[in-house]
């Protein structure tokens, strides 16, 4: 698909309705776990999760937040 504006905007609806996006304070965040499972890694998800955090350096607290999952029994990573 060849980019342009068009063919990005229709591509971000699309995975608006994909894969749930929150905003919060004017961040937009999605669920790793969520996007681990859209992607279809095929790799167990903290390995994968891990991984992503090396590769992008992401950073707690300032681009990787971990909301309560299950009733705040766990942590979820927020990319």
């Amino acid at each position: 698909m060849k980019f342009t504006k068009n063919n990005y905007l229709r591509k971000a609806k699309l995975m608006n309705q994909l894969i749930k996006i929150t905003e919060e304070n004017g961040q937009r965040a999605v669920s790793a776990r969520e996007l681990h499972l859209f992607l279809v890694v095929g790799r167990d998800f903290s390995n994968w999760i891990k991984g992503q955090i090396e590769e992008y350096g992401f950073i707690e607290n300032q681009n990787l937040f971990f909301a309560p999952q299950n009733g705040g029994a766990n942590r979820q990573r927020r990319t």
